[in-house]
């Protein structure tokens, strides 16, 4: 298993900016994270993340509440923004904190 992005750490900043390990294209862990977010209980009304041209998540982002947050991932290049919209800080940076050490 390998680090999925290569910051070792999350800014604490709004939008939270990680950079996907080897420099490629976002999308597919963006769909990864949105894939684990939805099986943890998270709702994730917007579905078009699951099509062939995953809809808006490119750019534009994807809503999603999760627990007592509500966030917006989105992908650009080698880059996924994670941008906290309502909900506790400290939440959402425990959350973008955890996405940063995912391994894929």
């Amino acid at each position: 298993m390998k680090r999925a992005f290569k910051e070792q750490d999350i800014e604490l900043t709004n939008p939270v900016i990680l950079t996907v390990t080897p420099p490629e294209y976002s999308m597919a862990v963006a769909v990864g994270l949105l894939s684990w977010l939805e099986g943890n209980g998270a709702i994730i009304s917007d579905t078009g993340w699951k099509s062939n041209d995953h809809g808006n998540l490119v750019e534009t982002g994807i809503q999603i509440k999760f627990e007592d947050v509500v966030f917006s991932i989105s992908c650009r290049y080698e880059h996924v923004y994670f941008e906290r919209i309502s909900g506790k800080e400290s939440s959402f940076w425990a959350l973008c904190k955890l996405f940063c050490e995912t391994e894929i």
